[in-house]
């Protein structure tokens, strides 16, 4: 079912990050925010992978979570909290 897979693979990456392999979890997230479901939507998926590569890549992180915040959706919201938390460039 593609719903379980989409919580298996947001999982993988949580684990991932855990083990600190950042390469391994931003390629799990970012087939989540490619292949949405309703289970994991691709804001959900944007917002761990924000968070992931915040540090590696700001400028990046710093579009997904623009992304969000003119979407104006439910994630806008914390996507304007974790775009306030970046450095500045």
């Amino acid at each position: 079912d593609v719903e379980y897979a989409s919580l298996a693979r947001l999982a993988l990456a949580d684990v991932l990050i855990a083990e600190d392999d950042v390469a391994g979890a931003r390629a799990e997230y970012e087939k989540l925010v490619s292949s949405p479901t309703a289970v994991v939507p691709a804001s959900r998926a944007k917002l761990a992978l924000a968070r992931t590569i915040a540090r590696s890549d700001p400028a990046a992180a710093r579009a997904l979570l623009q992304e969000l915040v003119d979407a104006t959706g439910p994630a806008s919201t914390i996507a304007a909290q974790e775009l306030r938390k970046l450095p500045q460039s």
